[in-house]
């Protein structure tokens, strides 16, 4: 017999509780659902929202003196005795423009730190070098504006205290750390979820759960190691001083950094040109970071260029690198020769444009570091080596060879083209040939010289990328075969780290 207590017990126990398990299940659901979607949405904004104002220049071409533009060599090999071979000029150059500078140092250098990783020594202390003779010019010569950008990589993105940075500050240079997240991210999947989580955590020095990436024995904290995983940076390596009414710039592949004082690395110093354009690029990373800054600059003009000898230069940032690279290749054909000497190269569109130009009739020559050495750990090889694989199996026009190092980095980025009309154009600068590098997403700087062959910074150029693909004078490169690996797992791992930003290059 049925009594209201059954039946109230029959419909909330069985249909009502099956009808509540529903509702919890499909909540959860929506949940979910609603979670994946903002995570998306946070991929997309990170991968593609509005970047900075006053980023991805190109300047126009400035005419100027050859005798004004420097080609600055660090060569790093051995004799054919075993010896080793050091020429170093970058360094110095640096040094002569803080010490000849009567109103103004600007510099912006992506590693600016005495992080040395399981290195056992460094060939020079150029960290220190640099920060007492930013602190000695400030005691000299107060009234010189000192202005120092750099990358938080120098404080372990909040996690540590860089010293060198600490006592630039307390005699009275203006420090400028860039605020990365304004930049667009390079590792998209998981920049989007921490900025939305992690990030709001911040971050201070003094934490010890988990070790230093950048210095055995250090530690730091978890979240230093997450923002690390960021993967971007300021990378850009920058020089600016006034010369006696004028402008001097430097723009290079090197960093004022003691445990890659050995690299190989190239700089182009110049005298006036596109320095108000470089000094604006500069101006803008520091006003997006929250620490504008002006230069007085009255009285210094650009002059005009009278000399019969000369060249042109042009600065070029971010994205519009590579659309100076593209275009650059594009023209090269029948009768050219192409020179590159690259540090990492894994962009597909750069790739594309080298082994077209060799399929046009170009002579295509690349000088390629073997990603094998890195402060005294040793790495996999990639991204060159599934890149090398790839150029050799696409053209036989196209010839590679390795440069031999041994625990140091062959770190220039340099594109030279020499042209069947006696002209040639020089691309160096701060960006490795890479999407990270190349499309909108790390901040860097290179520099374009275009004249004759036989005007002085060009014909350097030439006469390096000669001497080291012939190892005149000393030993510098190796066949493609010393290096060479065509496993089709290590191509596939390149080119899935590079598709998606999971890799630091």
């Amino acid at each position: 017999m049925f009594t209201r207590e059954s039946l109230t017990g029959t419909i909330t126990g069985t249909p009502m509780g099956w009808f509540d398990e529903g509702t919890r299940r499909h909540r959860r659901h929506k949940i979910y659902v609603g979670i994946l979607v903002i995570w998306a949405l946070s991929v997309l904004w990170a991968r593609f929202k509005p970047q900075p104002a006053g980023l991805s220049v190109l300047s126009n071409p400035y005419p100027v003196p050859a005798s004004s533009v420097q080609l600055h060599l660090d060569v790093t090999g051995f004799t054919k005795e075993g010896a080793e071979l050091r020429q170093r000029e970058i360094f110095a150059a640096i040094l002569k423009m803080i010490a000849e500078a009567k109103r103004f140092i600007v510099m912006d250098f992506f590693l600016l730190n005495e992080y040395r990783g399981n290195a056992a020594g460094v060939e020079r202390d150029v960290t220190s070098e640099l920060t007492e003779a930013l602190i000695s010019k400030r005691k000299i010569q107060p009234e010189v504006s000192i202005v120092v950008i750099t990358d938080p990589i120098n404080t372990v993105y909040g996690g540590a205290e860089s010293l060198e940075l600490t006592r630039l500050k307390q005699a009275g240079v203006t420090v400028i750390t860039t605020n990365l997240t304004k930049l667009r991210d390079s590792n998209p999947w998981y920049g989007g979820p921490w900025r939305m989580t992690a990030r709001w955590l911040g971050n201070s020095a003094g934490g010890k759960l988990l070790p230093n990436p950048f210095q055995s024995g250090n530690r730091v904290s978890v979240r230093s190691w997450l923002a690390l995983l960021n993967f971007k940076a300021n990378h850009r390596k920058v020089i600016m001083a006034d010369r006696d009414g004028s402008v001097a710039s430097l723009v290079t592949s090197s960093n004022p950094h003691s445990a890659s004082s050995a690299n190989s690395n190239l700089a182009v110093e110049f005298v006036d040109g596109p320095w108000r354009e470089l000094m604006a690029s500069e101006q803008a990373v520091a006003a997006f970071s929250g620490s504008p800054f002006s230069i007085d600059i009255s009285g210094i003009t650009t002059p005009t260029t009278t000399a019969t000898s000369t060249v042109t230069v042009q600065i070029a940032t971010e994205g519009r690198i590579a659309q100076a690279m593209e275009q650059e290749l594009a023209q090269a054909g029948s009768g050219d020769m192409v020179n590159a000497l690259i540090f990492y190269v894994a962009d597909r569109r750069i790739i594309s444009a080298l082994t077209d130009a060799a399929l046009r009739g170009a002579s295509v020559n690349v000088i390629l570091d073997p990603n094998k050495d890195a402060f005294g750990r040793t790495k996999n090889g990639l991204p060159n080596r599934a890149t090398a694989s790839e150029l050799m199996l696409r053209s036989s026009r196209l010839y590679l060879r390795w440069y031999d190092t041994h625990g140091e980095q062959a770190h220039s980025k340099m594109l030279l083209i020499r042209k069947a009309d006696g002209s040639a154009v020089l691309i160096t600068g701060s960006a490795n040939w890479t999407k990270r590098n190349l499309r909108d997403l790390n901040l860097e700087t290179d520099v374009i010289v275009s004249g004759s062959q036989t005007a002085d910074p060009l014909l350097r150029a030439s006469e390096l990328f000669d001497r080291l693909w012939m190892n005149r004078d000393g030993v510098y490169t190796a066949e493609y075969a010393k290096y060479a690996n065509d496993s089709f797992w290590l191509v596939l791992q390149e080119r899935v780290m590079e598709r998606l930003g999971f890799c630091s290059w």
